[in-house]
């Protein structure tokens, strides 16, 4: 069975030139602002740092500049080097401690940037970017009930921030909890309207509740307003692709993917589209692609085994299933197409085994239902079969037809 992939919900840094919102509003630097060339304003405060002339507090400004304008360019290591000495020298630099925990937050070492910024914020409990920036911390360790709690704080202390609304509907969202994501993101755009980070996060939204109108209505105003948005062209793209206009969703997901190459997602978006298409080696490639970023996505190994089952490629496709099941044991959607496999390759005990166990974990299945009664059917047992067959087909009255295309009888 095709796996069901989620639309992508994306921690998208809010980014001003490339530099996150709240790290540009402190920055300084050297010899002049963050926007100059990078190579000389490191190697003017270089230049001062090396000097031997500067007192503590010159010293401490110089680290913190050239540190800001390594974090800026993505030298996260440099810039942590720099803030180190920066907090050996003056510990009760709270500002150090936030920047310090951005980077380690970019190198993913979510653990020490949350220590970094709980610091910040006990030596600066009043700003609320600093409880913003933790809370991102725990969204992208996924614990997002102390993420919520956070923006909660920065929503009290700055009720005028639309970020801190933004980021909070999107933890909501990750969550689940669709209805408080949208009233977070509909005070977010209340506040900064048409902005397109904004607009994407509730178009994002409304496609996880299916309400794929109005997510349309607000992916469509974050694309003109930001054409080279790849997470929300594949949104856009999923909202087609659920409602049936996969002619659509192909150059939404086509785009996307020229735009950000390694978008594991929406190569596997761009094969679920090919696939409703029939186009069945291109399919594959996209699959594939999606694969070979993302060796470990379970999801869509299983959408690979599926299709290279309908393929006739059975040997590469009980290799993926197999795989998908290393990495997600007891999926019923993985088990589901192996039994499909081992049912095309006549090892019809095993595909009884695999339906079996999707059966267990849903008796509702029609697939899974149907494709037991068949390989009842092949083993002999015409009373097991014709059982398994009429309850998939009560199920799912069309469900004969629909085995057929996969090559099955």
């Amino acid at each position: 069975m095709n796996a069901v992939v989620k639309p992508a919900m994306f921690a998208i840094a809010l980014l001003v030139a490339g530099f996150p919102i709240q790290v540009l509003a402190q920055a300084q630097e050297c010899t002049g602002d963050i926007s100059a060339d990078f190579e000389p304003n490191v190697k003017a405060c270089t230049a001062k740092i090396q000097s031997g002339r500067l007192s503590n507090k010159d010293l401490v400004r110089a680290l913190d500049n050239r540190g800001s304008a390594y974090l800026a360019n993505g030298r996260y290591d440099l810039a942590i080097q720099d803030f180190d000495q920066v907090i050996t020298i003056d510990p009760k630099f709270a500002g150090a401690y936030n920047r310090r925990g951005f980077a380690y937050h970019n190198k993913k070492q979510y653990d020490l940037a949350i220590s970094d910024f709980s610091q910040a914020i006990k030596l600066d409990p009043k700003s609320g970017s600093f409880f913003t920036n933790r809370a991102n911390s725990y969204k992208a360790d996924r614990q997002f009930d102390l993420a919520i709690q956070d923006y909660g704080h920065a929503i009290k202390l700055d009720p005028k921030s639309a970020v801190h609304f933004s980021e909070r509907g999107d933890a909501y969202a990750a969550q689940g909890q669709f209805d408080r994501a949208i009233q977070d993101h509909d005070q977010a755009l209340k506040l900064k309207p048409d902005f397109s980070v904004f607009l994407y996060r509730r178009g994002a939204t409304y496609v996880r509740k299916g309400q794929y109108e109005l997510a349309l209505k607000d992916l469509n105003r974050a694309i003109d307003l930001d054409p080279k948005h790849a997470a929300a062209l594949n949104d856009r793209g999923l909202a087609y692709l659920r409602t049936g206009r996969t002619n659509l969703a192909i150059p939404d997901f086509s785009e996307a993917i020229k735009i950000a190459p390694a978008f594991a997602t929406a190569h596997t978006n761009l094969g679920i589209a090919y696939d409703r298409n029939k186009d069945h080696e291109r399919a594959e490639r996209a699959f594939t692609e999606s694969i070979r970023l993302r060796p470990d996505d379970a999801d869509t190994l299983n959408g690979r085994c599926w299709l290279r089952a309908v393929m006739n490629k059975l040997e590469p496709a009980l290799a993926d299933c197999n795989e998908s099941l290393r990495l997600k044991p007891g999926s019923f959607e993985a088990l589901d197409s192996r039994g499909l496999v081992h049912l095309k390759l006549g090892q019809y005990d095993a595909a009884i085994t695999d339906y079996d166990a999707v059966l267990k974990i849903n008796p509702k299945i029609a697939i899974s239902l149907h494709g037991r009664g068949v390989a009842k059917s092949k083993k002999g047992d015409q009373a097991g079969a014709d059982a398994d067959l009429a309850a998939a087909k009560a199920i799912q009255a069309t469900i004969a037809v629909e085995f057929a295309t996969f090559g099955v009888k």
